[in-house]
């Protein structure tokens, strides 16, 4: 799923779920693939390099992964045979 983020809380949701997120300046695609690793209201860093929000655009890109069921549900049942309990009254050899 692909987000043009222009908004604070937008930058902040791609914060929160590790999105990976795509530059561009003047059109031209500048950076491609990293996490945002902090913001402000003026800036963005991306890769350890800083950009300025007004001359860049941003494209966030999160990743949805399709529902898998849980490795448990996939495992095959075992049965277990029931031992019977030893009676308590049977007789011990001592």
């Amino acid at each position: 799923m692909l987000r043009l983020l222009s908004e604070p809380a937008h930058f902040q949701q791609a914060v929160d779920e590790g999105w990976t997120v795509s530059v561009y300046k003047d059109s031209r695609l500048i950076l491609s693939g990293h996490p945002i690793e902090m913001f402000n209201r003026d800036t963005v860093k991306i890769a350890g390099t800083y950009f300025f929000m007004e001359q860049c655009k941003f494209e966030g890109c999160r990743t949805v992964l399709p529902h898998r069921p849980a490795v448990e549900s996939l495992a095959p049942r075992v049965r277990r045979r029931k031992q019977p309990l030893p009676s308590l009254h049977q007789a011990s050899d001592s």
